[in-house]
């Protein structure tokens, strides 16, 4: 029986994004091809969105800062009063400053990050998949994690929107929508239609990641982005301030059942540590159980995957008492 409300231990977290304004203009900037000045970008944490305005005013103050240092020529050839010149430059650089004192707030304001654990149905008895929503909706999990893969990007095939939009008709736990797939973007609306709330494609997939971002948005869902192990943090570092959530792969993508790479765990740590970062969250999925999971939250992740490690639980109501007593959940 379908229940009427999504039971879920932080609703707030879960619930669907608005279109930001900043992330459209650099959307638009990176299909025209210029490259946004990374540390002008507005921080998307929830904890933190009464200081979205700052970040705002860093946007516009970078781009006038560049519109002004690219028109010399157009100040000569008018004859622009210098006085006035002068003037404008310094609003661009006052805006700039407020917006950088964004993540000094970030860095010094309490993060409330519960830790969320998102069993991956991959794992899941598929022959029995109503029943096993029906289990996970009483154990009062906190995300359905669906892992898409096409075959092309990993070298493996699994569900797709049709076991997305089945399950739905049966539950209204928040979705969690991991696509590993060579084009992401040819899917998002249907997923959103298909009744996703989070949406993580591969950075290692795409070449505007930004564009993707905004649209992912635009239909009100959360935006990640997924990384492999060997994909270094630079890869992203430029895109975190768009971001809602990063998922940190710690197995190669492809396969369920795989052994935790334990270099990941220096990873986790670095990202929790970037200003960029503040106020995002982070997901890990691969490898994750009872014995490891500890350490993996103490790293820095607060949203957990878990396919083999949580579905061995005969019982799932005990898994989430147990994990999340583990994770340091009261």
């Amino acid at each position: 029986m379908k229940s009427k409300r999504s039971r879920v231990s932080h609703p707030k977290l879960l619930q669907r994004k608005k279109p930001n304004l900043s992330i459209g203009l650099f959307a638009l900037a990176e299909r025209r091809g210029f490259e946004p000045p990374v540390r002008f970008y507005p921080y998307n944490g929830l904890a933190n969105r009464r200081l979205q305005p700052l970040g705002h005013l860093s946007v516009f103050g970078a781009y006038g800062l560049k519109i002004l240092q690219g028109l010399p020529a157009f100040w000569v050839a008018f004859n622009v009063n210098p006085g006035f010149w002068a003037f404008l430059t310094a609003v661009g650089v006052g805006l700039n400053f407020l917006g950088s004192l964004k993540g000094f707030f970030l860095a010094i304001s309490p993060m409330n990050r519960p830790v969320l654990i998102a069993p991956s149905l991959l794992a899941a008895d598929l022959a029995d998949l109503k029943s096993v929503v029906s289990r996970l909706e009483a154990a009062r999990v906190d995300l359905l994690h669906f892992d898409v893969m096409d075959g092309h990007f990993v070298p493996n095939l699994t569900m797709g929107i049709a076991v997305v939009e089945s399950v739905r008709r049966h539950t209204s736990l928040p979705f969690d929508a991991h696509l590993m797939v060579t084009d992401p973007a040819a899917f998002v609306e249907a997923f959103a239609k298909a009744g996703c709330q989070w949406f993580s494609f591969h950075i290692e997939a795409v070449k505007q990641p930004l564009v993707l971002l905004q649209k992912i948005r635009s239909l009100k869902m959360r935006a990640g982005i997924a990384i492999n192990p060997e994909t270094p943090l630079s890869s992203i570092k430029s895109v975190l301030g768009a971001l809602d959530y990063v998922l940190v792969m710690s197995v190669s993508p492809g396969f369920g059942g795989q052994g935790f790479v334990p270099s990941v765990m220096d990873k986790i740590r670095e990202l929790r540590s970037m200003p960029e970062a503040a106020g995002l969250d982070i997901q890990v999925d691969g490898g994750i159980k009872k014995e490891n999971l500890a350490q993996v939250v103490a790293a820095g992740a607060n949203v957990i995957v878990m396919g083999t490690g949580f579905f061995k639980y005969p019982d799932y109501g005990v898994a989430m008492t147990e994990l999340k007593g583990v994770a340091g959940v009261r």
